[in-house]
């Protein structure tokens, strides 16, 4: 029948004469086996090629219990599997992605099915559960998307156990079962009805959300711990409102016995109008998530607690009340893009971040007197906000004409979003706070008082309307990203006084076409001005001394730009990918490239581009950081036979390191000069004759060469 093969593992390699299963016939399968410590063994994998498999009762004399990992995982030809009575154990994953399988017999006197055991198996029709099985672990059949009818009579379902299974439409569940996990039968779309038996003593909550097709869950009414009413699921007193079934339901009064909603009780049920009664002091986390048709929601002043995101993505929801009972709630409104109106009564005290996130047709707020936390980003991507009112009785915050500040209007807090045009920041305003202006998309320009000391991060990102800004040398910090995405921002003014840019400050500002940076700066930031695509040129002050990774990368109109001799340090990928980049000066000695090394060199796939460096200058070789390196030393000959005048020109050799790059320039005053180009050449093989006609109308004319 076989041959026993002995190796470390005890492996079994087993050829063994196997029943096809529905059709006469004898085949070939085979199996790989391990032995475990009882002497029974363990089928660790299918190999042979038949599609219909019996696992063997034995192989070689000793007992199959136990089919294991990876067994029949991502089988994509069996397509149907007998488990004799001698398994007792079907291990994680054992079935996983058998995409052909579609029946599965089980013998009695298997205990156990492991987690994610036939997940995916798509095509899966009919499998029995015996008597013998005390638990199914999670995820064990999610996604089997061909089950339409099952009969479980399990102790224990773990969370997810049939997730995803679409086309299940009848699940009759026997006295023997114990426990139902979380999620059990989530997203189950087919399924209509369910009855929970008697036996149940413990459900975890939710164990039907997004089941929406389920009209009603049904307790059997002898259960000690569960109750139903009119198909709406509850604890046995009828307190706690566990579940609501997904059944279209114009309006639903929850009933006066209860005192608390749970945890995503109405999850994806298509309820349009519902009031809680006053006996309701409790409202669980993402208890109305996701319910696409609810539009509006009645809460009364019994309620003291409302669990994170209880209305996260209702995208009909227009009406909010918040009572005074409630003094603290966490995104209570996060992404309900319908939400008109909202009321928030005296007695909250805290608005956690991100809290009205996404609710894109609200039109203004009211903060009470009793707030005293407002979180960050807790107006974000509100799109038509257009004021912020704040009671006048409030101890830590103010509001001027529909924008938020601290009390003292030191900090500007938020400028609505829905607001257009110019705004002038008040004086009295220090600091510019955390995306005070982010995506407001209808914000033309803003004028920065002389007392602003800080930007901070995000305070104008994705402003795409902003076409200027001029930022005081009062301001001692410009956070990340302040400026990041302003595709119309063309001119930047930076008074002198600034001392940093941060980093991602002006990244993706595809119109900004040139910017001086003022002799106070000492550091620009990682992806400062990055994905700048119009930027043509770049100077830098020499008072700054470092310059972050990927700070000018795919600044693809960039040309040419000077590195002062103050730079000491240089990011990694510094001008990556800005493909026009031919020329970079350099005027001092070689920086040292630090920050991320696996970010690529300084001048990653920057293949026009060449270094230039000073005589006198050190570290320096034929390349630097994935460009080539040239001296760049010309030099004027004046002591040339050829210098001077000649026909009506005044001429002169350019001597210097072979196709190095030159600027000739010219002015007819020293004392205060302003120098005129000429011409921009290169020394090919070291050397460049440069004349122009003689300049009767100026008595004095001096020349000077220069980078271009």
């Amino acid at each position: 029948m076989g041959t026993l093969q002995k190796n470390k593992k005890k492996t079994v390699l087993a050829l063994i004469a196997t029943l096809l299963l529905a059709a006469p016939g004898v085949v070939q399968a085979q199996f790989s086996c391990s032995t475990n410590a009882d002497g029974t063994l363990t089928i660790t994998q299918y190999t042979g090629a038949n599609k219909v498999v019996a696992i063997p009762t034995n192989i070689n004399g000793l007992t199959v219990s136990v089919i294991g990992y990876p067994g029949f995982y991502q089988n994509a030809s069996v397509t149907a599997v007998a488990i004799p009575s001698t398994i007792n154990n079907i291990a994680g994953s054992a079935f996983g992605y058998c995409t052909a399988l579609t029946n599965v017999t089980i013998d009695n006197g298997l205990t156990n099915i492991g987690e994610y055991a036939f997940f995916d198996c798509n095509q899966l029709l009919n499998i029995n559960f015996p008597s013998s099985l005390s638990a199914i672990g999670s995820d064990a059949f999610d996604y089997c998307g061909s089950l339409t009818s099952l009969t479980i009579d399990v102790p224990t379902l773990v969370q997810r156990a049939f997730y995803d299974c679409g086309t299940l439409t009848n699940v009759t569940l026997g006295n023997n079962v114990n426990s139902i996990g979380s999620g059990a039968f989530a997203n189950d779309g087919g399924l209509t009805k369910i009855t929970i038996p008697v036996s149940v003593t413990n459900i975890e909550s939710p164990p039907f959300i997004g089941c929406t097709s389920l009209t009603a869950i049904i307790v059997d009414s002898n259960n000690a711990f569960y109750s139903s009413l009119n198909g709406v699921f509850f604890d046995k007193n009828q307190t706690t409102l566990l579940e609501f079934p997904s059944q279209p339901t114009a309006n639903y009064a929850v009933p006066d016995t209860v005192t608390s909603i749970a945890y995503a009780a109405f999850d994806r049920v298509y309820v349009t109008n519902v009031t809680i009664s006053t006996g309701v002091t409790s409202i669980g986390q993402w208890a109305f998530a996701n319910s696409s048709a609810l539009m509006s929601i009645t809460i009364p002043n019994t309620v003291t607690n409302i669990g994170p995101s209880p209305f996260q993505g209702c995208p009909s929801l227009i009406s909010v009340s918040i009572p005074s009972s409630v003094t603290n709630f966490g995104n209570v409104f996060y992404g309900c893009p319908s939400l008109t109106n909202v009321t928030i009564d005296n007695g909250v005290t805290s608005i956690v971040p991100d809290e009205f996130d996404g609710c894109t047709t609200l039109g203004s707020v009211t903060i009470p007197d009793s707030v005293t936390s407002i979180g960050a980003d807790a107006f974000e991507n509100c799109a038509s906000l257009t004021s912020i009112t704040v009671d006048s009785n409030n101890s830590d915050y103010s509001s001027v004409n529909g924008v938020l500040f601290d009390k003292r209007q030191t900090t500007l807090i938020q400028y609505p979003l829905g607001l257009g045009g110019g705004y002038a920041i008040p004086d009295t305003v220090t600091s510019i706070g955390q995306a005070a202006f982010a995506n407001c998309t209808g914000l033309a320009n803003a004028t920065v008082s002389q007392g602003v000391a800080s930007i901070e991060d995000f305070a104008f990102y994705g402003c795409s309307s902003l076409t200027s800004i001029t930022i005081p040398g009062s301001v001692a910090n410009i956070g990340e990203y302040a400026f990041q995405d302003c595709s119309r921002l063309t001119n930047v003014t930076i008074a002198k006084g600034v001392p940093n840019i941060g980093a991602y400050a002006f990244y993706g500002c595809n119109g900004l076409t040139s910017i001086t940076i003022p002799a106070s700066v000492t550091a620009i930031g990682q992806d400062a001005f990055a994905y700048c695509s119009a930027l043509a040129t770049v100077t830098i002050p020499a008072s700054v001394t470092a310059i972050g990774d990927y700070a000018y990368a795919w600044c693809g109109s960039l040309t040419n730009a000077t590195i002062p001799a103050s730079v000491t340090n240089i990011g990694y990928a510094l001008f990556a990918a800005s493909t026009a980049l031919t020329s970079v000066y350099f005027q001092g000695n070689a920086p040292a490239v630090v920050g991320n090394v696996y970010d690529g060199p300084a001048f990653y796939s920057d293949n026009s581009t060449t270094v230039y460096y000073l005589p006198s200058t050190t570290g320096w070789s034929n390349a630097f950081s994935g460009a080539p390196a040239l001296l760049w030393n010309p030099r004027i000959q004046a002591s040339a036979a050829n210098f001077g005048m000649r026909s009506n020109q005044f001429g002169f050799n350019i001597t210097g390191t072979a196709n190095i790059p030159v600027a000739v320039q010219a002015c007819t005053n020293l004392a205060n000069p302003v120098w005129m180009s000429l011409t921009n050449v290169t020394l090919t093989n070291g050397l460049f004759y440069f004349s122009e006609p003689f300049q009767a109308n100026t008595p004095d004319r001096y020349y000077r060469i220069s980078s271009p």
